[in-house]
């Protein structure tokens, strides 16, 4: 058995959890490493990148906010949080393309605390 289906065997199992993050995808790019995915997780919990996007478009600083919600982004991808992924690059394509829209943003914002609520329970069961 490899050190993937080991670890993903025994994975905390949290109601919704899917919706938000996939956990097991997560895993996968760590090679099974749950102690480097929650640092990743406990780090991502840290950065005050969303705060500094808000401010941003708040003051329609749309391209210092291409930068911005393009690291987001890629970081989103990386950990495999998949809603807050997909909203993010809704965004940043409006945000590109000059439609920005107050509600993707909004759903932006619901998704990453609905994120960051998982990934705070996730962390304690890692």
């Amino acid at each position: 058995m490899s050190m993937n289906s080991v670890a993903n065997a025994d994975l905390p199992e949290i109601p919704g959890l899917c919706d938000y993050i996939d956990l097991k995808d997560g895993m996968k790019r760590l090679r099974g490493n749950r102690t480097v995915y929650k640092s990743i997780m406990q780090r991502f919990l840290g950065n005050n990148n969303m705060e500094l996007l808000k401010e941003q478009i708040h003051a329609r600083n749309f391209n210092e906010a291409k930068k911005t919600v393009h690291s987001i982004k890629g970081v989103s991808a990386n950990m495999s949080l998949t809603a807050f992924n997909k909203s993010i690059v809704e965004l940043e394509q409006q945000i590109k393309s000059g439609s920005y829209d107050d509600g993707t943003y909004r759903d932006v914002l619901d998704n990453f605390n609905k994120t960051i609520d998982y990934i705070a329970i996730l962390i304690r069961q890692l």
